[in-house]
């Protein structure tokens, strides 16, 4: 008995350590927001990005990490907001890739504002000549919960040689300011 429970466990280390080493490794630098929003940065003259502390900020309830918070600062600009991270490179296979986060909308804004991510997929290594963009499912829940975007589908060519995920909050309406937050982000080309 004794030499049958050490095969199994030995074989559930095994079993383990195969699955820890197949997952896949997130493109996305400092998607989980744990003490600031380094390495994004607010894209264009009507966004604005700040890091929002949790637990109620967090998207697992944390109180020592936090989100990314996107709001939208012109009343008169653009429909939108976008925080966005800087080129990555792709590894140049082709594959089936995985956007994901969580995003949470601001009970004060206007009904019909939305939240996603989205990657932009470039055909040269330096985010300059755009191949395809790729939306992740859309958040339209302004009830200030937590809630998943994702796409477990993103076709990534040979050709794609690096990418820029970004956050995108979308409205109709920009008063009062569109605000939302952002958690656990990934692209990976698997399960991270």
């Amino acid at each position: 008995i004794f030499v049958a429970a050490v095969a199994v466990i030995a074989g559930l280390v095994l079993v383990s350590t195969a699955r820890d080493a197949s997952a896949a490794a997130n493109l996305v630098t400092n998607g989980d927001f744990k003490t600031a929003t380094t390495d994004w940065t607010a894209f264009g003259a009507d966004s604005a990005l700040a890091w929002a502390a949790g637990p109620t900020n967090d998207a697992d309830g944390s109180a020592a990490s936090g989100s990314a918070q996107v709001d939208q600062t012109n009343p008169s600009g653009a429909p939108w907001a976008i925080a966005e991270q800087g080129c990555v490179s792709l590894p140049g296979v082709a594959g089936t890739y995985e956007l994901m986060g969580v995003s949470k909308l601001a009970s004060s804004n206007d009904v019909n504002t939305m939240a996603r991510v989205r990657v932009e997929l470039f055909t040269d290594g330096a985010c300059s000549v755009l191949g395809a963009i790729v939306y992740t499912t859309t958040n339209s829940l302004n009830d200030g919960a937590w809630h998943a975007v994702a796409n477990t589908a993103v076709g990534v060519l040979n050709s794609h040689l690096s990418a820029r995920v970004q956050l995108l909050i979308n409205a109709s309406v920009l008063t009062p300011a569109p605000r939302g937050y952002f958690d656990n982000v990934s692209f990976s080309n698997g399960p991270v």
